[in-house]
């Protein structure tokens, strides 16, 4: 707090607002685990049948996700991990449709702990989610009216 006049003001906090990245390239680049995953199919090609399994798999994911930071008690630990994996097996399952070498994404799981691969896909999760609202807002600027 700095003090002007005998008046006390909340300082102003100079953070750096953390932006998520706009591009594959960029996301790769700020993880580059992701390198290993191969092509996928750009979020603006989707059609109404990806996105709708892309919301059910994003969905799950979320889901997994909050029920784990929720959860103090060891005794759900079990129930926690299984729907973890659960929630993998249809992100790596949607991930397969959406690239023309889907035998890559089981190699690109390969080695990797469930809870690492998890937080990964998480952030391949929130990319496409960007993606897609940047996608739908496009069409919807691109065909208004003026």
């Amino acid at each position: 707090m700095s003090v002007d006049n005998g008046v006390q003001n909340k300082k102003e906090v100079n953070e750096e607002e953390v932006e998520f990245p706009q591009t594959w390239e960029a996301l790769v680049e700020q993880n580059p685990l992701l390198a290993g995953l191969p092509v996928l199919l750009p979020a603006e090609q989707f059609t109404f049948d990806v996105s709708a399994r892309f919301e059910q798999v994003r969905t799950r994911m979320y889901v997994a996700y909050n029920d784990s930071t929720r959860n103090d008690d060891d005794s759900t630990a079990v129930d926690m991990v299984e729907e973890r994996v659960a929630a993998l097996r249809d992100m790596i399952a949607f991930l397969k449709t959406i690239t023309e070498e889907p035998a890559k994404v089981d190699e690109f799981t390969s080695g990797i702990d469930v809870n690492t691969l998890f937080l990964v896909f998480l952030v391949v999760v929130q990319f496409y989610a960007d993606q897609l609202g940047k996608s739908a807002l496009s069409k919807t600027s691109s065909t208004s009216t003026k």
